[in-house]
């Protein structure tokens, strides 16, 4: 029973039952009534003793405004009462909704003597939730906590162990799906409604827990993805059955302010492609190859990994006898390619300064590869930059226009002159035409690679070199999204007499077929062959689409010819669950990350954090530190700006003048 129902049970009511007679008999009565002038005393003496005083302002006045900004003075607690009135109230002064404000820091202080009194939290609700605050000493929860409620400001806090690099750290994460449309009469949006509850399998019986929910476009229609959390799932859910939504108790969940249950249907999805055994993988493949899907909609696959083996012979039709037969093991896949590159000639990265003789353009598998040999430096491709469409220039930059700048001095020589300059190109030689031993004029005698439009050129030759602006250059350009090697090791051969070969080293881990040439000329037909090369061991899943029993699967044909490879065969594979592919959630292991940080003896180790928030360090760093601070690790306090806490609650404050 609380205090104010208590003191409904006064004395002072009975006080006139309970006279003896002679105290009325004896002592005068006011008029109009039954009880003596002694008996009204004592009646009005209960009174006072069971009287209590109405809380004031000026009851607060040793406390901030902060802890009472949306609180009402009129539901203050009495603070001062006489002696009934106390007892009366003595067992509630334990209890933290009806204590008087004087008594709550005390009742406070049991449960955490270390949080400041003076705080902008209500005091009475704080000691409500002093065991779950306690229980989360030590975490990030809790630092945040305690700038919440004392300053009302939002923290930030940075464990330095989160951010020093450690070996084998990273963690691989993968998103596992549920392809729905809406049933009954529920829209879309509704669908949403599943996350934070079991979706259940009507016929498979199968459960799981709705981590998200995204809309998914794919053809005209968008449909919607249940994330599944794998670790409430059991069982295996069927394509085409229908999933309702239901509590962990097994309750239906219905859609809001409706008495009509969350359903909805599974689709059919692609899931990938499989082969019944290694042979069907077939041989002779590229890892550009086109993957053609039949009857599915919005899907995408491509060869990942090919199977590895070695060269097995080379069938020379025709070529120079007794020759070193060149293996050719690298090609750009390319984008962007405009005008037309020589094979014979070298490619030159703008960027990089690398190089390699182009050899051959082949368009086998879908794709054009140009196959270069001779490489010197790396290019900067998509790969190797580390982001798409973000290759350097890739061309030939040959020089087609000089303009001659300064007429330099000493020149004795005209023709053939060798030229520098400090970007990319080389292999520029010019005439000149002298004037005593100036140069008049100058025209181009070897285009040289590598150049661009605005390179300037020091001809080299006199005592003072003249100097020429590089007006125009070859315009072909492509840009590539990576060098692809076929091979670990190369093999090596050579040509022998009647258009046969010799096969000197098989090579080593060939994926794909490489290129040959003797003396690069056309009338040159060398084919190498080797039957474990280049068949397709995995295929990864780009886009995942819509799929079915009709869907299929086909690849370039390899079988053709005498080259003795065989085509692959396929199967579409479909179902209700689709895995993506995965990211990395964790980076620490990630040399090129830039937060990752080797540990020093102080700041960045295991056992240090930083707090940062726009109070004045000085002011909360030892409330902190008795509040929350771990045992055994190093603070370092910041000061942050703009850190104000954005509250999303509506109060009210209702104004009552209280008359002390």
């Amino acid at each position: 029973m609380l205090h104010n129902e208590k003191i409904q049970k006064t004395i002072s009511t009975f006080i006139e039952s309970q006279l003896p007679l002679y105290l009325e008999l004896h002592y005068n009565k006011f008029a109009g009534t039954n009880i003596s002038k002694m008996g009204r005393f004592i009646q009005l003496y209960y009174e006072w003793l069971e009287k209590s005083y109405p809380a004031t302002i000026s009851d607060l006045s040793k406390s901030s405004i902060n802890s009472y900004s949306d609180f009402m003075v009129s539901h203050l607690r009495p603070e001062d009462g006489n002696v009934w009135d106390t007892l009366i109230r003595l067992e509630s002064f334990r209890d933290v909704d009806n204590t008087k404000e004087t008594l709550l820091r005390y009742i406070r202080s049991e449960f955490n003597p270390d949080l400041p009194f003076d705080i902008k939290a209500d005091k009475r609700k704080l000691v409500k939730r002093m065991k779950e605050l306690n229980r989360t000493r030590g975490t990030v929860p809790a630092f945040e906590s305690y700038f919440s409620l004392v300053y009302n400001k939002n923290p930030k806090v940075v464990m330095k162990q989160d951010h020093v690099f450690t070996t084998n750290a990273n963690e691989w994460s993968k998103r596992s799906v549920i392809r729905v449309l809406q049933g009954g009469t529920l829209s879309g949006d509704d669908m949403a409604g599943f996350k934070g509850y079991y979706m259940v399998g009507q016929t498979s019986g199968a459960k799981a827990v709705v981590a998200g929910v995204e809309a998914v476009s794919i053809g005209n229609v968008v449909y919607r993805e249940l994330e599944i959390d794998k670790e409430t799932q059991t069982g295996t859910f069927s394509a085409g059955e229908i999933l309702m939504a239901e509590t962990e108790g097994g309750l239906s969940v219905n859609k809001t302010g409706t008495d009509e249950q969350l359903k909805a249907t599974v689709q059919n999805s692609f899931q990938g492609v499989t082969f019944t055994d290694a042979s069907t993988g077939g041989s002779g493949y590229y890892l550009d190859d086109v993957v053609t899907l039949g009857t599915v909609t919005d899907s995408l696959a491509k060869i990942k990994k090919l199977t590895r083996g070695q060269i097995e012979g080379i069938k020379v039709t025709s070529g120079t006898n007794n020759s070193v037969i060149n293996f050719v093991n690298d090609y750009f896949a390319v984008y962007g390619l405009e005008g037309n590159f020589t094979v014979g000639k070298e490619i030159v990265g703008l960027e990089s300064g690398a190089r390699g003789v182009l050899r051959f353009k082949d368009v086998s598998g879908g794709q054009t590869k140009y196959w270069i040999d001779n490489i010197s430096g790396t290019f900067r491709t998509d790969q190797v930059k580390g982001g798409e469409y973000s290759s350097e220039e890739l061309t030939h930059g040959e020089v087609t226009g000089l303009t001659k700048l300064t007429n330099g001095s000493g020149y004795s020589t005209t023709t053939g002159l060798t030229t520098k300059e400090s970007g990319t190109g080389i292999g520029l030689k010019v005439n000149v035409t002298l004037s005593g031993n100036a140069i008049n004029a100058i025209s181009i005698n070897t285009a040289g690679t590598g150049y661009k439009v605005g390179d300037i050129i020091e001809i080299e030759g006199g005592t003072v070199n003249a100097t020429a602006e590089v007006t125009g250059v070859s315009t072909e350009k492509m840009r590539a999204d990576q060098v692809i090697r076929v091979c670990e090791v190369t093999a090596s051969a050579e040509s022998t007499t009647g258009t046969k070969s010799n096969l000197i080293s098989p090579g080593v881990g060939y994926t794909s077929l490489p290129k040959l040439y003797i003396s690069n000329l056309a009338t040159d037909s060398i084919q190498p062959y080797g039957t474990d090369i280049g068949g397709i061991e995995e295929i990864e899943i780009v886009k995942f689409g819509l799929a079915s029993g009709s869907s299929s699967v086909t690849f370039r044909d390899t079988s053709t010819g005498s080259s003795g490879h065989i085509r692959a065969t396929g199967t579409v594979t479909y179902g209700a669950e689709i895995t993506y592919g995965g990211e990395d959630t964790l980076f620490k292991s990630n040399p090129s990350e830039r937060e990752a940080r080797v540990t020093d003896a102080d700041f960045f180790t295991w056992y240090s954090y930083v707090v940062s928030a726009s109070e004045p360090p000085e002011v909360w760093k030892e409330q902190l530190k008795r509040f929350t601070h771990p045992a055994g690790m190093k603070i370092y306090a910041d000061y942050l700006i703009d850190t104000e806490k954005t509250l999303t609650t509506t109060t009210s404050t209702k104004v009552v003048t209280v008359v002390p």
